[in-house]
């Protein structure tokens, strides 16, 4: 099982009807669970619907949450949204609010 180290940041990617980017930062962690807060994000570029994101350490929007790591890895933030470790790269996501 892997074990996530404090400071260490996740990422999910929700595709339904738009494809919608989280970042979470590990707070605390065991071997079997983790305690996360969802970041802030940042646009890094974006074109006429897609957006490319960054996660901003440490600037937290919203209450930390515990959850039990998965075998495989990851972390379920509810039913159907699990948090993988991010590679450090942009990610994609469908507009939501446009910058000019």
């Amino acid at each position: 099982m892997i074990k996530f180290k404090p400071g260490e940041i996740l990422y999910t990617r929700v595709v339904d009807d738009a494809c919608i980017v989280h970042f979470y930062q590990v707070i605390r962690a065991t071997s079997n669970t983790c305690e996360i807060k969802e970041l802030r994000k940042r646009i890094h570029s974006q074109n006429f619907d897609e957006q490319e994101v960054l996660p901003i350490p440490n600037e937290f929007i919203g209450p930390s949450i515990r959850r039990k790591v998965q075998k495989s890895g990851c972390i379920m933030v509810q039913p159907g949204h699990y948090a993988w470790p991010w590679d450090g790269a942009t990610i994609w996501q469908t507009v939501i609010i446009y910058m000019p």
